[in-house]
């Protein structure tokens, strides 16, 4: 307990409440994030505003590059979310520095909600360190199929036509005692490996397809773009609510939450 004040001899007690201080930073009507949150972006932000800000209780550094903005045109809560044009030359993306919060471990879950306004031709890079080989990406193909994987590795892939374009979709990608679950939605889905066969949920061994356990990294953490091998891929579309947590915060099906984290 802390004295706060005294009026006419009347001393006030009040207790020191560190998540109050934290909190002091979230946007009005955000609850404060749990201590397994290692980061979180919201948007409900200004048209075209390029500040970002990570509302975990970490803090870290965000960087908009290129034409990485809030944008009004879709909004999942709020007023906007965070939109990204598609332009490999313009590479937009978010970046934030180097953490051991992003070599990702053994218990972990990342979770967003994205928007896809267009597929490419190839392929479009949207949230991971993936530069170097043994880096881990999340991508989408031309074949509507998510990858997370890393470079130079297999990696886990869900089924063709898994999204779409012109709608949110909730997916959650988490891992632990060395069971990984794909979530699309809130249900756990198909998912391959190698050469694409396998179950909603897919036990990875001590092996080097085993993407969940990259070599150590310095690279950045990339939302929006990435590049791979030399070319960099930009996602066309929009996200909001991305989350990375050090738990597996699903054990079953679920429904996505209907308010920001």
């Amino acid at each position: 307990f802390y004295p706060c004040c005294s009026f006419s001899g009347l001393i006030i007690m009040g207790v020191l409440n560190e998540n109050a201080i934290i909190g002091a930073s979230q946007p009005s009507g955000y609850s404060v994030p749990d201590e397994n949150t290692l980061l979180l972006i919201h948007s409900d932000d200004d048209d075209d505003s390029t500040s970002f800000t990570d509302t975990s209780q970490t803090g870290h550094t965000i960087t908009a590059n290129g034409a990485a903005k809030h944008d009004t045109a879709q909004a999942k809560f709020g007023g906007s979310s965070i939109g990204f044009d598609g332009a490999s030359a313009g590479a937009d993306y978010l970046s934030i520095p180097d953490h051991d919060h992003w070599d990702i471990g053994d218990n972990f879950t990342i979770d967003y909600w994205i928007y896809f306004t267009s597929f490419p031709d190839a392929y479009m890079h949207y949230l991971g360190r993936a530069t170097t080989t043994n880096t881990w990406s999340h991508y989408i193909s031309s074949t509507e199929r998510i990858h997370v994987g890393r470079l130079g590795y297999t990696g886990i892939d869900s089924a063709a036509d898994y999204v779409t374009t012109g709608s949110w979709i909730h997916i959650a990608i988490q891992k632990t005692g060395g069971l990984t679950r794909f979530f699309k939605n809130g249900t756990a889905t198909t998912m391959y490996w190698g050469a694409h066969s396998g179950a909603d949920a897919y036990t990875i061994g001590a092996t080097s397809a085993d993407w969940w356990s990259p070599a150590t990294s310095s690279n950045p953490l990339h939302i929006g773009g990435g590049a791979s091998f030399g070319t960099f891929y930009s996602l066309n579309g929009y996200m909001d609510e991305i989350r990375i947590s050090n738990v597996a915060r699903y054990p079953s099906n679920f429904t996505p939450e209907t308010a920001p984290y």
